[in-house]
């Protein structure tokens, strides 16, 4: 339990993880800006739905691989590894450091947009309470996702930096190729802002991404397991 601690306190104090979250910020910032001087008639809950879709959904799954998805292979090229597993067991520290990265990558995309919530909120009451926090659990699900898919690629490859950007390569790929392909409803971004498509909106859809994202983590620990016991085979 100590080692979890130690580590998500030493995630959020990572370089990276700083550097997400004020990038972040300044794309809400930036949005906020854009529905603000774009309207004479101010509406919360249509400021909260403007700004959160303008910029943010496009780059979210960088954002979240970047504050703590390839820290273990530093670790393993500084040594650094061999002194915590001195301290935990190599399961343990693998799910351990999964956690704590997927909790990270939730985070950095969470907390701009509680900030985004709070500017908003200045506008008036918002009309939609349960639609805002849905959003919330929905966009803190897609880092966890998109961080512990990155996660898994630093045991697939020797790169650092596939980590980081591997998931947003592939999440633009997708983007720009599935509404050539007919395929919008599977568009990527309304993962992350489901009123992309309008029409397609509901609280059932919404719940339909959350449930989708919950089973993409969970995949992604048991890959992990997965490569992790195949790697201890070989040795």
């Amino acid at each position: 339990m100590r080692f979890l601690v130690v580590d998500f306190k030493r995630s959020l104090q990572e370089r990276n993880f700083i550097f997400s979250l004020v990038l972040g910020i300044l794309l809400i910032v930036v949005s906020f800006s854009y529905y603000f001087y774009g309207h004479t008639s101010y509406d919360s809950w249509q400021a909260f739905k403007i700004s959160q879709s303008y910029l943010l959904p496009f780059l979210a799954p960088l954002l979240a691989s970047l504050p703590y998805s390839n820290m273990n292979m530093l670790e393993k090229d500084y040594g650094y590894d061999t002194f915590l597993l001195n301290k935990a067991n190599t399961r343990s520290y693998v799910f351990r450091r999964g956690l704590v990265n997927a909790v990270a990558g939730g985070l950095v995309l969470l907390l701009p947009l509680l900030l985004l919530g709070g500017l908003c909120r200045l506008l008036g009451p918002y009309e939609e309470k349960i639609n805002l926090v849905q959003i919330f659990i929905l966009d803190f699900l897609f880092g966890v996702s998109f961080a512990s898919f990155a996660y898994i690629l630093t045991f697939v490859n020797t790169k650092r930096y596939i980590p980081l950007v591997a998931p947003e390569v592939m999440y633009l790929l997708m983007t720009y190729a599935f509404p050539y392909l007919g395929l919008e409803t599977y568009y990527p971004p309304l993962c992350f802002s489901p009123w992309l498509l309008e029409e397609n909106v509901n609280r059932i859809a919404i719940k339909e991404m959350i449930s989708v994202l919950v089973g993409v983590a969970m995949l992604s620990v048991l890959l992990v397991a997965i490569f992790e016991s195949l790697r201890r085979r070989r040795k």
